[in-house]
């Protein structure tokens, strides 16, 4: 995974990091949230036309509430992407996080950085929990006033991106354990 440029003569660079997998322990989230919501307005439909509106009926718009939001939750965290535009010419890093209803951009100066920063992070403090969760490094854009995470990986990609990276910028390379 590194940066590409559609357009060369434009020298401007985009990094979209694949959506991490761990996203789909979220689905029953999304879906729980769903039925819960769905069944508490059916019963509050059912009561409604029976005339029946009573203490139960506030049980039910709590659930259909509490409902809806974990359904909002759970498709956020499913649908959120990050893009990461570089402007080698404006020396600046564009980053763009959007969901389901919702965009945010953030425009950085290279100058707010001082360097790209790859930190090694273990998965556990025991040895079997590294076994299991794996250790992976982070790529970041560090500097006094800013910082930026790019990407986490398990793979030596995390290595070449802070490398293409510190290139395009003009920045040093550090490591942190």
């Amino acid at each position: 995974m590194l940066f590409t440029s559609p357009d060369p003569s434009a020298r401007t660079w985009v990094l979209e990091p694949p959506p991490k997998p761990q996203r789909w322990l979220f689905l029953p989230t999304a879906v729980l949230g769903g039925l819960a919501a769905a069944g508490a307005g059916a019963g509050l439909v059912v009561h409604g036309v029976r005339g029946e509106l009573g203490g139960g009926s506030i049980a039910m718009l709590g659930v259909g509430a509490f409902g809806a939001l974990m359904l909002v939750a759970g498709l956020y965290v499913l649908t959120v992407r990050a893009r990461y535009e570089l402007a080698q010419d404006e020396r600046q890093l564009r980053v763009v996080r959007r969901s389901i209803g919702r965009r945010r951009e953030r425009l950085h100066s290279i100058a707010e950085f001082d360097r790209v920063e790859l930190r090694h992070v273990r998965g556990g403090s025991s040895v079997r929990q590294v076994d299991v969760v794996g250790a992976y490094v982070m790529v970041w854009l560090v500097g006094p006033q800013a910082s930026v995470h790019l990407v986490s990986d398990r793979t030596a990609g995390a290595r070449e991106l802070a490398a293409q990276l510190a290139e395009l910028t003009g920045l040093a390379v550090s490591e942190s354990r």
